[in-house]
């Protein structure tokens, strides 16, 4: 299996800006050798496990804990028949809002893949150490660089989110703030290409680019 660097580890950096979570580059190789070559030396934890089985769209073919063959993936669980090891597969948690004045929902221009070019909305993975509102706080101000407290819990759905050849299963959390005026953005160019407002009339679905996305702006717009 081909190692993917997702990116550095920083301790306290904020993951949710560059699309997935946080992975340290050595683990990443231990991890490579362990589960493709189970002549190979030293076992993860489970903590550290975490990061990489993330619904990789190749299973591993050997166990982490005694490197059997006989481990593999059912739905969302990882399960060794050798030495009874399970790793139980959660989704990842993301916040993203909807931003609203006079009628007119705020999107953006989404600057990279998956969904490069399509309509998007402020928001993006929780940290682990966050709450979902103070995420959405932290992305409000990093990706458009305003700050907004008034966010208020709409919804969540569940998302699929393709990144560098790994799938990650996520439960968006939507949340609805409403303006008095149009503010001046400080927009996070490596993030955002652009943004735009809109009326519902004006919006096609299909420039959205998840399904998540679509279903809370359909939400907001019919209540």
């Amino acid at each position: 299996m081909e190692t993917k660097i997702l990116r550095p580890f920083t301790q306290g950096a904020s993951n949710a800006s560059h699309g997935v979570p946080l992975a340290p580059n050595n683990i990443f190789i231990q991890l490579n050798r362990i589960c493709r070559h189970p002549s190979s030396s030293g076992m993860l934890g489970i903590s550290l496990f975490y990061y990489f089985v993330f619904m990789q769209t190749d299973p591993f073919s050997f166990c982490p804990s005694c490197k059997s063959d006989a481990f593999t993936l059912d739905n969302n669980r990882y399960h060794c028949e050798h030495c009874d090891f399970t790793f139980f597969i959660n989704a990842a948690t993301a916040a993203a809002g909807i931003l609203i004045h006079d009628g007119q929902l705020l999107f953006t221009v989404r600057a990279k893949n998956p969904g490069k070019g399509k309509l998007g909305l402020p928001g993006g993975f929780v940290d682990c150490t966050e709450s979902l509102e103070q995420a959405m706080q932290r992305e409000t101000e990093e990706e458009l660089g305003i700050k907004v407290t008034q966010w208020q819990y709409l919804m969540s759905s569940p998302n699929v989110y393709d990144y560098a050849n790994v799938r990650y299963h996520t439960c968006d959390a939507f949340f609805v703030a409403y303006l008095n005026a149009k503010p001046l953005f400080s927009l996070q160019e490596a993030e955002i290409a652009g943004v735009t407002w809109l009326k519902p009339e004006q919006i096609n679905f299909n420039d959205i680019a998840f399904e998540s996305m679509r279903q809370a702006v359909r939400k907001v717009i019919e209540q």
